[in-house]
């Protein structure tokens, strides 16, 4: 990492995956002598917040941060940098279980122009990070909630508060999360081309995909798999509503028929569907 940092003063990429014997004092003087870097992924557990203090502190032009598994993170290298990451606009920290409110909080606040957030298994969050999200980034295009503790209301402020948003990441929505709130959501959010609504088995029915076919008519990728409760029906609504749909999963959906799936494919010939372990 040192000769990293000598040798290649002008970087604007770094990768870093399962790199997990740098240290942070190593991390921190890379970042001091690249501050050019726009592109920055580290997944590893051996970064920790006064790492990413670091490396924010001297990385002003990040346009890009992957911190995804990322165990050690608790989220005050966040809360305690002076940089706002003005620029950035894309960041994951998926699998990061230490991160709590507050630091989603600070990002929201200083992260202005952030379009693409992935916080999939951040399993300390509350709805309150939600309602920062709501609060500061309006301008949010692309959303991963999956594998979250977040109930209906944190639902609802997405819709009211996220105007702009294209894709939804869902997968594994838990209790505290109902149809109800799924198709409040979805009925408030007509730009949709993206959603992933897999293993949300208690939240999603014949119901909610009628909502998806009235509501979110430009869906063009659709994640299905596993919610057991929908039927053939379910195919009818998206195969009369959703005609710009490319790409469907119902892997696990077992109460489809194949007369159902053949109906959907004449409705819409351009279809790809994944189905068990073959795609039709």
């Amino acid at each position: 990492m040192l000769e990293i940092a000598e040798n290649c003063k002008n970087l604007k990429a770094l990768v870093m995956l399962q790199c997990n014997y740098f240290t942070n004092e190593g991390i921190g003087y890379l970042a001091r002598q690249c501050p050019d870097i726009t592109y920055l992924c580290i997944n590893s557990h051996s970064l920790r917040d006064d790492g990413l203090k670091h490396i924010l502190q001297s990385l002003t032009k990040l346009k890009y941060l992957n911190l995804k598994n990322c165990s050690q993170l608790t989220g005050k290298g966040i809360e305690e940098t002076e940089n706002k990451l003005r620029n950035l606009n894309e960041l994951y920290m998926d699998g990061c279980g230490m991160v709590n409110d507050d630091a989603i909080h600070t990002i929201a606040q200083k992260c202005h122009a952030l379009e693409i957030l992935s916080i999939n298994s951040c399993r300390n969050l509350t709805d309150e990070s939600i309602f920062s999200i709501g609060s500061y980034l309006p301008g949010v295009k692309y959303l991963d909630i999956g594998r979250t503790y977040l109930g209906n209301v944190a639902l609802k402020c997405i819709s009211q508060s996220c105007p702009r948003l294209e894709t939804l990441i869902t997968p594994k929505l838990f209790r505290r999360t109902t149809s109800d709130g799924v198709g409040d959501l979805l009925r408030n959010s007509p730009h949709l081309k993206n959603l992933d609504l897999s293993y949300c088995n208690k939240q999603v029915d014949d119901e909610v995909i009628v909502i998806i076919g009235e509501f979110c008519s430009i869906l063009e990728n659709l994640k299905l798999n596993k919610c057991l409760q929908i039927t053939d029906f379910a195919l009818v609504t998206l195969g009369a509503n959703c005609v710009d749909l490319q790409y469907l999963d119902v892997r696990g959906c077992r109460r489809l028929q194949e007369h159902g799936i053949s109906s959907l494919i004449q409705a819409l010939p351009n279809l790809q569907i994944h189905v068990a372990n073959r795609f039709i």
